[in-house]
């Protein structure tokens, strides 16, 4: 279970994040399937980082770091979706937890456990 320290403020929102959702689709004459990305919804969050590392993954260093993101629930979000920011930051969504222990579509807060680095089909 994620647990802050402190009571989140209304100040910490500062983050504007696209949540996209995963759809396949296949062209026309062609067998293999594409996946896009199109908006599921839009949230002010927070950022709280919990590390990073450095790996060695073919053949190279990538950088990557993992995040705790609280936005305000009541949207139902699932690890197979991911945040952007419009600037070119995408972070993958590893979990999701509401803070009182209800589902997201239900929770007050929701967080999520995120990855910055690598990407679920960029």
């Amino acid at each position: 279970m994620i647990r802050l320290n402190r009571q989140l403020q209304a100040g910490d929102f500062q983050h504007r994040f696209v949540i996209e959702e995963p759809v396949e689709t296949t062209q026309a004459g062609k067998v293999a399937k594409v996946t896009s990305w199109r908006e599921f919804g839009r949230r002010w969050c927070a950022i709280f980082s919990q590390g990073s590392r450095e790996v060695w993954n073919a053949r190279q260093y990538n950088a990557e770091t993992e995040l705790v993101i609280a936005c305000p629930g009541r949207i139902a979000v699932t690890a197979a979706m991911r945040l952007n920011d419009g600037a070119g930051r995408l972070l993958d969504i590893l979990g999701v937890q509401g803070a009182d222990g209800r589902t997201p579509a239900k929770a007050e807060t929701v967080f999520l456990l995120c990855k910055e680095g690598t990407s679920k089909g960029a």
